[in-house]
């Protein structure tokens, strides 16, 4: 368990209620799929008066949940970019779609609610703006100092440098064919665009398997944090954050410091996946086709960091630690406000 899920689910027990609830998971991946889990699961769907998601379920094309249930999806990730669902889909609808099962999902904000909307093929109605629970622990002060204490200990030879975080998004259909080609980048020239003060994390996607090589020669400016256990801390610890189509772009927006867009293959990530907004617009902050625009932002300091406050604005009603009780309150315990589009 994990993300938005973990968060409300730990709040919930923070909050005395696995006393009022029987609070039960099921979890599988490729490895664990048979038919014992399937019998599991569908017995925890029959007698569940509410079943909380994270991601898509395969499970509900087949099945017909009790109309006296709730089906909440939580999803894992910020919208994004690229599609989900039915989003960017050029196949009509279909009932059966399991997306289309869900009494509520959640969103972070009022002016995404049509971006769910069309996503999932649900009502806008049932597209809450609690807000990511996930984002809870973020913005946790007490757990931000803990995390910024702990890496200074554990790596004095950063403190006081510049850190850039390279956080890429896998490329590949799925996490069987996760990959990330690491000749697009010239370790040479990023090297190089580094003065003394200044040094380079490369975290990439846990669903990457090959990591990246680092000859010694660039060891002292240059690491591999793939491995780093708490990569939503590191964020806290990160100067400038370069990217591409990663999710890690709204968490990182809420600290008001500059990214930078790497995207070398957009045209070939965008046709199979099909971007559902126009990236170059989207993006909160330079988009580089090439390392020779990203290692001449970094030296010139060119990042058009204008973009972030409209994305901050689109992507987040609020800006706090209160998301994990209102899907608690609102979605759970079902005391919630009336919203715009349930009067409209």
């Amino acid at each position: 368990m994990e993300g938005n899920l973990l968060r409300v689910h730990q709040r919930m027990i923070e909050r005395g209620l696995d006393e009022r609830f029987d609070l039960r998971s099921s979890f599988r991946v490729p490895s664990t799929t048979g038919w014992g889990t399937t019998a599991r699961i569908l017995y925890l769907l029959a007698t569940s008066e509410t079943i909380l998601l994270d991601d898509y379920f395969g499970l509900l094309k087949t099945v017909t949940i009790d109309r006296r249930s709730r089906v909440i999806q939580v999803w894992h990730a910020g919208s994004g970019f690229t599609s989900v669902g039915y989003f960017g889909s050029a196949d009509s609808p279909r009932l059966s779609q399991p997306h289309r099962k869900y009494t509520y999902a959640i969103c972070g904000s009022e002016q995404l609610r049509h971006v769910y909307t069309e996503a999932f093929g649900i009502e806008e109605s049932a597209v809450i703006p609690t807000g990511l629970p996930w984002i809870d622990w973020f913005l946790d002060e007490a757990r931000t100092t803990s995390f910024t204490q702990r890496f200074a200990a554990e790596h004095p030879h950063l403190q006081g440098k510049r850190i850039i975080l390279f956080a890429p998004r896998y490329r590949g259909c799925s996490y069987h064919t996760a990959s990330y080609d690491y000749d697009l980048i010239d370790l040479d020239a990023l090297y190089d665009a580094c003065p003394p003060d200044t040094v380079v994390l490369f975290r990439m996607h846990h669903s990457v398997k090959e990591s990246i090589e680092i000859p010694e020669k660039y060891r002292d400016r240059i690491f591999d944090f793939t491995r780093s256990p708490d990569g939503l801390g590191l964020l806290h610890v990160t100067d400038l954050l370069i990217t591409d189509y990663f999710s890690i772009i709204d968490e990182f927006a809420l600290l008001d410091r500059p990214m930078l867009f790497f995207a070398p293959d957009r045209a070939v990530h965008a046709a199979p996946r099909r971007f559902h907004r126009d990236y170059e617009e989207t993006a909160p902050g330079r988009v580089c086709e090439t390392l020779d625009e990203v290692v001449r932002a970094i030296r010139e300091g060119d990042v058009q960091q204008e973009k972030l406050a409209r994305f901050r604005a689109e992507n987040f009603d609020r800006i706090d630690t209160g998301a994990a009780d209102r899907v608690i309150d609102w979605l759970i315990l079902e005391d919630r406000p009336v919203l715009e589009a349930e009067q409209r």
